[in-house]
């Protein structure tokens, strides 16, 4: 009995100490590829960041196009929280980022951003989608307002700029007036 026992224990210990190195050498390549982003965010290398994309993410979104909406200019980061999670046979993570920097002229400070990370070919790549986009910049995928400091920059900044932002027409009233110019 005590032999089965020692046995276990020495099975268990085994076991242990390669699950946590193989846990370990996952987290050091995950958290070198968050840096790898965001310090090409920070030298505003685009092509790097967009590299670094999941295959997903680059099938929905072509480099001009991340280019376009990559309208944040990123000074500084540091990366809050992670965690890698695994679900089936897919390894997927959870990165928190709190970063600061500049956004139609104004100072972002702070702004808390979550990422979500897919193991894939090998490596850890972003999926890039509008939850990557810091909350309270843009409206939520509920529809609502924006942050009212925010709204009140973008504001302020159309002003100063003598901006005309388009008019938006719900889609009933576009039809109202498609029916009434026939």
């Amino acid at each position: 009995m005590k032999k089965i026992i020692s046995l276990l224990i020495i099975f268990l210990a085994i076991f242990s100490f390669f699950y946590t190195k193989d846990s370990s050498k996952e987290e050091k390549l995950l958290l070198k590829r968050v840096n790898r982003y965001w310090e090409s965010r920070v030298k505003d290398d685009l092509v790097t960041c967009y590299n670094l994309l999941s295959s997903d993410s680059k099938k929905s979104m072509t480099l001009t196009s991340f280019i376009r909406k990559s309208n944040i200019k990123v000074s500084q980061y540091e990366i809050k929280n992670y965690k890698i999670l695994k679900e089936k046979n897919i390894k997927k993570a959870v990165v928190e980022i709190i970063f600061s920097g500049f956004a139609l002229g104004y100072p972002l400070k702070n702004v808390k951003n979550r990422q979500f990370w897919v193991f894939e070919k090998g490596n850890w790549f972003v999926k890039y989608n509008l939850r990557s986009i810091p909350k309270g910049f843009t409206s939520n995928s509920k529809g609502k307002k924006l942050n009212p400091e925010v709204r009140k920059k973008i504001e302020e900044y159309i002003k100063k700029h003598r901006i005309v932002p388009p008019k938006i027409i719900s889609p009933e009233k576009l039809n109202e007036k498609k029916n009434n110019n026939r």
